[in-house]
Parts: structure tokens; sequence; C-alpha cells
């Protein structure tokens, strides 16, 4: 991607997108927006969001995350999150506004994504 926070994978058919920035604010949104829905439509839907590094997220990003997940959805896929903190899970706004797909590693080598498995020697 064009920003320096944020790498470009690819695992299997899916293009994941893991996010440096340990507090992402509107700014970042703002930034990131037109990449990540470009990308959504590229893969077919297939993106996940490796959120590892992210300790806090303002409402800009979720609604981002809405937008592209509605994005994914138009072509059969589904945005998914991956390490996803525990208390931004928790965080009442995610669960009111969306139902992501919140995925984890299973085991060393391989990854979760929209339910399919893949191996990380890809990633």
């Amino acid at each position: 991607t064009s920003a320096r926070w944020v790498e470009t994978d690819r695992v299997g058919s899916a293009t994941v997108l893991t996010v440096r920035e340990p507090h992402l604010r509107e700014a970042h949104a703002s930034e990131l927006t037109p990449e990540l829905i470009a990308t959504a439509r590229l893969t077919g839907g297939r993106l996940v969001l490796d959120l590892a590094a992210v300790r806090a997220f303002c409402c800009a990003w979720i609604n981002l995350m809405i937008r592209a997940d509605e994005e994914c959805r138009k072509f059969g896929g589904r945005l998914s999150l991956l390490n996803l903190a525990p208390e931004l899970q928790r965080a009442p706004e995610l669960q009111v506004k969306a139902g992501f797909s919140v995925d984890y590693p299973l085991a060393a080598g391989t990854l979760l994504v929209n339910g399919d498995v893949f191996h990380t020697e890809e990633y």
C-alpha cells in the first residue's frame, strides 16, 4: 500500500493488510479508505485486516471496516479481522455496528481466513 504503516501480503487467494500503527485516527482512515475499497474489489472480497499492533481506533475506522465489508460482500467475500485485541472486540461500537468475522492464527504455519485454512509459508 502507499501508507507506510500498512503492509500488504497474499495468503492463498486472500489479501492481508497488516496495520503497524497502534492508535488509528481519522486521518489514518481517510488515507487508507480508497486503497482498502479498491483492494476489496480486486481480491473478489477476500480481504483480511491484521490488527495485532492496534490498541485503539476511532469511529472513522469502524465505519471504514463496515464499508470495506460491504464491498467484500458484493463480490461474495467478507472482511476478516485478524488478531483483534480482546479489549477492542468488546468495544460496544464494534459489536453494535458490525458483525465481522474475527479470525485468529490456528497453529504455527496456518491461518484461518473466512473459514478457509491457508498455509502461511506463502505469507
